[in-house]
């Protein structure tokens, strides 16, 4: 196995952390 994960793996994640915040961030 990688010691790293792919940096599609990693795109994937910020996106979904970028979504979720922008959801907490509407009222």
């Amino acid at each position: 196995p990688q010691p790293t994960p792919p940096p599609n793996i990693l795109s994937l994640k910020f996106i979904s952390l970028i979504s979720t915040l922008k959801l907490n961030l509407k009222p």
